[in-house]
């Protein structure tokens, strides 16, 4: 496959990473008229050829896909990432972790068409600052073929999609979510802590129904056990924490 097909050209660059076997594995996916027993015979500069045949992006449906890049498929509650791997006759070839979203019992990397894995979600592709060459990233992506190690904390989709553009194993979905419940149990247990030290300290002061009523009115008693504070978003974390209500209280809370 011309001077393509020379060892010191191609085999010790970026696709270095990428084990011979895999390769032949992902190209019969790619080329379904070679069969599978002539790719895992083939030198291994010649099937490295073979994949830099792709081009280096193509444009469906008004979007461009390049080659080598990460791309972003929207769920109704996650996002779903892969890696793009190989464009040939307008098919966009795309190495991911697949499986039941719920569960993953059954996730490994894989390949898929571009249109199978999006199905009717909206999907775009997903730019990092940091991304690296192509053909190293779609190395970093092969090299993992049927890896089936998938967690959603550690080593989820977008983990590996990261780790293959970028050389960094990193999750949004998961940092967010952990910053989240971070940021509710801070809340919390300020909003308990609060009520606790309310009845331990004495600040449920016995009020007249009318100095309760006007207290509630300020936003600086609990319309519902009479715990008192001068500082209004504490009142809220204590009325939210405490009774599980998100009802503002004094108006301008």
């Amino acid at each position: 496959m011309s001077e393509m097909t020379k060892p010191n050209s191609i085999d010790n660059e970026e696709m270095e990473i990428c084990p011979t076997d895999k390769l032949a594995q992902f190209l019969e996916v790619v080329y379904p008229e070679i069969s599978g027993e002539i790719l895992r015979q083939m030198p291994r500069p010649e099937l490295i050829a073979m994949m830099r045949e792709s081009p280096g992006k193509i444009e469906l449906k008004g979007r461009e896909f390049h080659l080598g890049r990460a791309v972003k498929f929207r769920r109704p509650y996650y996002a779903h990432y892969g890696v793009i791997c190989a464009i040939r006759h307008e098919k966009v070839y795309v190495v991911h972790y697949s499986g039941d979203p719920t569960s993953k019992i059954d996730s490994r990397v894989r390949v898929d068409c571009l249109d199978e894995i999006a199905a009717s979600s909206a999907h775009e592709m997903q730019n990092y600052p940091d991304q690296i060459e192509p053909f190293e990233a779609i190395a970093n992506a092969l090299s993992r073929l049927n890896e089936n190690t998938y967690n959603l904390v550690t080593n989820n989709c977008e983990h590996f999609a990261s780790w293959c553009c970028t050389n960094r194993h990193r999750s949004m979905q998961v940092r967010t979510a952990t910053a989240t419940l971070a940021a509710f149990a801070t809340v919390a247990f300020v909003g308990i802590t609060t009520a606790l030290l309310g009845r331990l300290l004495g600040t449920e002061n016995k009020l007249s129904a009318d100095e309760l009523h006007q207290r509630v009115l300020e936003g600086k008693a609990c319309p519902h056990c009479g715990y008192q504070s001068d500082t209004k978003w504490i009142m809220q974390q204590h009325i939210s924490a405490a009774h599980g209500s998100t009802k503002r209280v004094g108006g301008d809370m």
